[in-house]
């Protein structure tokens, strides 16, 4: 079961562009915070715990970067750089 809602926030309109994915439901955990980027860490059971990593390696590969932090809810920031 899915509670809340999921907003996109646009940070800059040229490169780098920043981003944060924000939702309003219970957050991460604060002591799971530091381990979320992890191989095979999950929260949920039954889920592989690859996703976060997957995004946080293919955004490196094209200069960008992801962090997590709690405001309301789970906020993701995501930057990319122009490689255009």
């Amino acid at each position: 079961m899915v509670v809340g809602s999921i907003a996109l926030i646009p940070g800059f309109v040229a490169f780098p562009l920043a981003a944060v994915l924000r939702d309003n439901g219970a957050g991460v955990p604060v002591e799971d915070l530091d381990s979320i980027f992890f191989p095979f860490y999950t929260g949920r059971k039954g889920r592989p715990g690859l996703g976060l990593l997957m995004v946080q390696k293919v955004l490196g590969l094209y200069g960008g970067s992801i962090r997590a932090y709690n405001d309301d809810g789970a906020c993701f920031e995501f930057t990319l750089r122009d490689y255009g």
